[in-house]
């Protein structure tokens, strides 16, 4: 942890440097105020690896200062997905007039360009751009509430499994933005849904049990005639896994590892199959283990934190994934990135004779921001129809 917060400090005196001196100093007179606005952003942004040092020791920044740093952190690297565009063109602008003959057009209008977006009007506008997106990454943050309808589509489907109501929530992170009152309006929200079955895929919270016990309390009232069920996601090995193991239970939640249950709905038989993190906890993830002995079942439901899961699964071990993890890129300019470390990143998917749904998550890791990528309740129902690839 030690040096994982050393890597993450420089790379964030870096990342405020740029912050700063890329765009204060046209807005700014005179080197002082420049060098004070520095110092202050760089103090809110070693706030993240100073509480992830602390945690470590049992000690806890008080709640405004983490609200503080992980605001800091999310503004500066989501100014990433501006400045550097913006820091593109001033640098070809500058070469493309290097190389054009002086006097000409071209070179005129290049040079035009160059003065317009390093003035200070420039500067004030793609700040003003910046801040734009920063509200409405927070704004959308926060939407707990928000549930999206998802048809799965299965051919032969039993007859009592029609009208099946499947909800699935994702990515919580009880953190310092979600407390109690956040996860009290979740529940709510699932519970107004009236699902038969409630599926959770995992990263449950930021924090030891004993920190966020309080908070995750409300969760002991969802209800679901036909359970609600669970897999541990990558961030509860990083909290003492033991205690939260201990705890899902305690929430009534039971945990699935490297097993299944079978469900009875009518005469049809659901089950539903659960495996620990793929990567946090790589010796024991099974996926065909998780679902051996379930080739009976009227249809088949995996629930796997990260959506690399089905990358081992056998083919036609399952009829449906639930994942989670992506975030969907959570916000600009992370999405292309996140990307590139998952084989899905969001939504419903066709993966050779299984379906895999990736949640974008109900909450957030670390900036209280979302940008392009709302949070989501997901309804998951079945559409009977010929599945087509």
């Amino acid at each position: 942890m030690a040096v994982f917060a050393l890597i993450v400090s420089v790379f964030q005196l870096a990342l405020g440097s740029y912050f700063c001196a890329r765009l204060l100093p046209p807005l700014l007179p005179g080197k002082l105020p420049l060098i004070a606005v520095w110092l202050v952003f760089q103090l809110l942004l070693f706030l993240p690896p100073a509480d992830l040092l602390l945690r470590g020791q049992g000690i806890h920044l008080p709640l405004l200062f983490e609200r503080a740093g992980w605001a800091a952190l999310g503004l500066a690297t989501m100014s990433l997905g501006f400045l550097l565009p913006r820091d593109g063109l001033l640098l070809a602008g500058k070469l493309g007039a290097w190389i054009t003959p002086a006097g000409s057009s071209l070179r005129q209008l290049l040079e035009r360009g160059i003065q317009l977006l390093g003035s200070a009007g420039g500067t004030a506008a793609l700040l003003g751009l910046i801040l734009l997106a920063f509200f409405t990454g927070v704004h959308t943050a926060s939407r707990f509430d928000r549930v999206k309808e998802v048809r799965v589509p299965v051919s032969d489907l039993h007859e009592d499994l029609r009208g099946l109501r499947i909800v699935q929530f994702s990515d919580l992170h009880i953190n310092p933005f979600i407390r109690r009152r956040q996860v009290q309006q979740v529940v709510d929200r699932i519970n107004q849904l009236e699902p038969d079955i409630i599926l959770f895929t995992g990263d449950l919270a930021d924090g030891t049990v004993a920190e966020m016990r309080p908070h995750a309390a409300p969760l002991a009232d969802l209800d679901a005639p036909l359970g609600v069920w669970a897999v541990t996601g990558n961030h509860e090995y990083y909290h003492d896994l033991r205690a939260w193991v201990d705890e899902f239970p305690r929430l009534g939640m039971p945990l699935l590892f490297n097993e299944h249950r079978r469900i009875a709905v009518g005469e049809a038989e659901l089950v539903i199959a659960g495996v620990p993190d793929v990567r946090s906890h790589r010796g024991a993830h099974d996926p065909a283990a998780a679902l051996a002995g379930s080739e009976d079942a009227d249809y088949r439901i995996l629930l796997a934190h990260q959506p690399a899961s089905i990358l081992q699964l056998p083919r036609g071990a399952c009829d449906l994934v639930l994942s989670g993890h992506t975030h969907g890129g959570q916000y600009y300019p992370f999405r292309g990135l996140t990307g590139r470390f998952n084989p899905y990143l969001k939504g419903l998917h066709r993966h050779q004779d299984s379906w895999i749904h990736v949640s974008t998550g109900t909450g957030f890791w670390g900036p209280p921001l979302r940008l392009g990528v709302p949070p989501e309740i997901t309804l998951l129902q079945f559409e009977e129809k010929p599945a087509s690839p």
